[in-house]
Formats: structure tokens, C-alpha cells, sequence
């Protein structure tokens, strides 16, 4: 299913009782075509978090794989680097347990942008779960802020130092 610019990509997602929203994440992730693999790092939630996990283990097609890994420490930060470590592909993706990819031609329309560009690290447009005007506010400016910098970046022309 992977295409050359489609690269297997893996999936780090860092929970803590996150057994509300998790369930949209993966559901949005299991109808991709791409080759993922998903690793949820959990800070030992005290909801059912890891019983959703275990839930969509057992609904993934052939080219996902999702597994759970419990980190002692309760750090996103921290929780992120354990699922690095445990990370078999290149290419990786960080996700937090409230967000969901909009469709499959999203996540494709990234890797391919971020493949194509050789780019060392990317982000997309975020949009929260549900209606928060503060989050509206927030990953609004976000964006904006992004588009302003490709188009500067479109906008300078940078000498090879070569």
C-alpha cells in the first residue's frame, strides 16, 4: 500500500485517561490505506483507556499495527521519547489522544508534502473535537502563523552556502 513517497509511518500518541477521545483518533487512523504503525504511550490512566486500545488492536486491517506501552512517568514529554524508542519506521508522526485525522487523504496530502519537500519536521492544520472558543482562537492564530511563514519562506531566496 506504500508508495515510494509514501513512506511507513509510525504514530506516537501519549495518553492519560484519555478513553473519551481516543476512540475518534483511532477510528480516523484505521481508515487509512498507509502503512502505520501506532504506539499509544500511557502514563497508567485510571479510565479505560488501554481497554480502547486493546479494543482497536483486534479491528486493525493487515498494513496497521497498534500497540500500548505504559510509561511510569506521567510527561507527555517523556511519554513521546518512550514511543520513539520504540518506533520501527522513520517517518514519525505525534498525535494527542483529543485531535483526529479528517480523512485519509489528509495524512496522505501530508507525508506527501512533507516527503516531497525533504523536510526535517512538519505540522498541520488542527481543529479541536469539540466547540471551544478558546481552541478555535488558539489553533486559528496557529495556522495563520503557519501560512504567513510558507509564504515568507516562498518569498526569500536562500543561497546554498555549497
Amino acid at each position: 500500500t506504500s508508495s515510494p513517497i509514501m513512506r511507513p509511518t509510525t504514530i506516537i500518541i501519549p495518553t492519560l485517561n484519555e478513553e473519551r477521545y481516543l476512540p475518534t483518533l483511532l477510528a480516523s487512523l484505521l481508515a487509512c490505506d498507509h502503512e502505520l504503525e501506532i504506539i499509544v504511550v500511557d502514563g497508567r490512566s485510571e479510565d479505560g483507556t488501554l481497554h480502547v486500545v486493546n479494543g482497536f488492536g483486534q479491528q486493525v486491517p493487515g498494513y496497521i499495527t497498534i500497540r500500548a506501552i505504559t510509561s511510569e512517568r506521567r510527561n507527555v514529554s517523556h511519554q513521546r521519547n518512550l514511543g520513539v524508542q520504540q518506533a520501527t519506521h522513520d517517518t514519525i508522526i505525534f498525535l494527542d489522544a483529543d485531535t483526529a485525522i479528517p480523512s485519509p487523504t489528509h495524512l496522505r496530502q501530508l507525508l506527501e508534502h512533507f516527503h516531497g519537500g525533504e523536510l526535517a519536521a512538519a505540522s498541520c492544520r488542527f481543529l479541536p473535537l469539540e466547540p471551544d472558543w478558546r481552541a478555535n482562537l488558539y489553533f486559528g492564530s496557529l495556522y495563520r502563523f503557519h501560512q504567513l511563514m510558507a509564504r515568507l519562506r516562498k518569498s526569500l531566496k536562500v543561497i546554498p552556502t555549497r
